[in-house]
């Protein structure tokens, strides 16, 4: 390849580009620039749906509101009803709702029962039912 070499003519500074210098350079001022977008984020919070509920709850550490929360009922009832917050691995851990407690600083899951209690009723009175209509 040729070398460049530089020309000065009074105050500019020229130089000689070989053709295939003068179409890379042709073809990328052409390029599209890519422009930086701006997008404001909403942090404002969302309208429930008209169908919904919706409690605030500030979370208060040592007297001052480190965040703000909107959730439904059970949630509320759940966080306002003094919860113990416990960290753990899943991947050591399955937690069953319901029937995992957390003792001595394990996690014990209890046996789920075969049937709840309301299944266990309504099957006596089915049985109930069944021995008057046979006799």
């Amino acid at each position: 390849m040729k070398k460049q070499k530089t020309v000065s003519m009074g105050e500019g500074h020229y130089h000689e580009m070989t053709t295939l210098d003068l179409i890379r350079a042709w073809i990328i001022s052409k390029l599209p620039v890519k422009k930086e977008s701006f997008q404001v984020q909403d942090n404002s919070p969302k309208p429930p749906p008209s169908n919904v509920s919706v409690n605030n709850i500030a979370v208060v550490l040592d007297g001052i509101v480190e965040e703000t929360i909107q959730c439904q009922n059970r949630l509320a009832a759940l966080l306002l009803s003094e919860p113990k917050f416990i960290e753990y691995e899943p991947n050591e851990v399955q937690i069953s709702v319901g029937y995992t407690e957390y003792k001595d600083g394990v996690f014990v899951n209890q046996e789920e029962p075969l049937m709840t209690d309301e299944e266990i009723a309504k099957t006596l009175k089915n049985m109930e039912s069944k021995d008057g209509n046979s006799k």
